[in-house]
């Protein structure tokens, strides 16, 4: 009753679509081989790559207090490993390094390796 009243009110009478199940063809593997062109075509865009050394908790009097010469305490102990960011968003660990007289930052641990490597070997 409430189709026959839809369709009278509107005064079409047309029928509804059939839905039909689609054929897809099936999808390559490419995680083995080379880089996709589309991945490779990525290589020109710009992100920000942030490095962590740790994080400090203070009052507001402690900041407006602090003057050339001051140390702030970082959490983490010397020698810890450091967290890197692309984006924002977590992607490696690492530990600091001195090149020359720069500093620079070694990865060891790159994010998500460890489900990679248990679904390779499971």
């Amino acid at each position: 009753m409430a189709e026959e009243r839809a369709s009278d009110h509107s005064g079409d009478q047309r029928e509804r679509p059939q839905a039909k199940p689609v054929d897809f063809p099936p999808v390559e593997d490419r995680s083995q081989g080379a880089t996709p062109r589309s991945v490779r075509s990525l290589g020109d865009v710009t992100v920000i790559l942030s490095i962590e050394l740790g994080t400090s908790r203070m009052f507001v009097r402690d900041i407006l207090e602090l003057r050339g010469g001051s140390v702030v305490q970082l959490d983490k102990l010397a020698g810890e490993q450091i967290d890197i960011y692309l984006n924002d968003v977590f992607f490696a660990k690492g530990e600091v390094v001195v090149i020359a007289d720069s500093l620079g930052v070694r990865l060891t641990d790159l994010a998500g390796q460890e489900e990679e490597i248990e679904q390779d070997v499971g």
